[in-house]
């Protein structure tokens, strides 16, 4: 259950978005950072269910550029069960 009334929104609004900055940003380029996002994400994953090759395969560009190309026939798919 997820609670939505406006005076929580306002709130997460507040706490989430006002007064961010720079220093809330943490740029996951570099190879130690990525290297600690995929440990995490196997820690998070694998108790799931999630074959560790399966999240081994999310170190490749391709199998993201792949995620990305679904979007076009889901995109498809959703237009035609709006008809």
């Amino acid at each position: 259950y997820l609670e939505t009334e406006d005076f929580v929104l306002e709130r997460w609004f507040k706490d989430i978005f006002l007064g961010i900055d720079e220093r809330h940003i943490y740029d996951f380029r570099s190879k130690k950072a990525k290297e600690q996002l995929f440990k995490q994400k196997e820690m998070d994953w694998l108790p799931f269910g999630y074959s560790k090759e399966y999240l081994d395969s999310m170190r490749d560009q391709s199998f993201w550029d792949e995620e990305y190309n679904k979007v076009f026939e889901y995109n498809k798919k959703i237009a035609e069960m709006r008809k």
